[in-house]
């Protein structure tokens, strides 16, 4: 920091020494290495801060940038919403328009008529076509199939 060599340390400790005494000269040394350490700590204290304050505008310019980045895309929605909106209202009205003219057009009444008949039970049972097995007789329950005659037949 100050570029002192040796000799000029030597040089200025003869001269204090000369100056102060040898009484005077240690309570000497103390103080200017107390002024040296306060000195050294006002100057990084100072440093810091003036980094700080730097680091801090930086950061100020960087915020109102983001800022103005930020409105703009907000405009921008903004005026895309808008004629999102326009466009919307458009198409809303001409619906409105064509569901007025398909009303007009048709009539109030618009029903199907259907005719029912009626139809006695003989009639339906001539309309739908009789089961494979008509004659219920001919089939035979499960337990007297010919397996089950075969086999009280063997174990009786």
């Amino acid at each position: 920091m100050l570029d002192i060599g040796f000799t000029e340390i030597l040089l200025l400790g003869a001269v204090a020494l000369i100056v102060l005494g040898p009484e005077k000269l240690p309570h000497a040394a103390r103080m200017a290495g107390a002024w040296y350490g306060r000195i050294r700590r006002s100057i990084a204290t100072i440093q810091a801060e003036i980094e700080q304050e730097v680091n801090l505008a930086e950061m100020r310019k960087r915020m109102n940038d983001e800022l103005e980045k930020i409105r703009q895309a907000e405009q921008s929605i903004g005026s895309e919403m808008n004629s999102i909106h326009q466009n919307i209202q458009g198409e809303m009205s001409s619906l409105e328009q064509s569901i007025k003219g398909n009303a007009e057009a048709t009539p109030t009444h618009s029903f199907v008529q259907r005719d029912f008949v009626v139809i006695s039970q003989s009639e339906r049972d001539a309309l739908i076509p009789a089961a494979p097995y008509q004659h219920r007789k001919a089939i035979r329950p499960l337990h007297e199939t010919t397996l089950t005659e075969e086999y009280k037949n063997t174990h009786d």
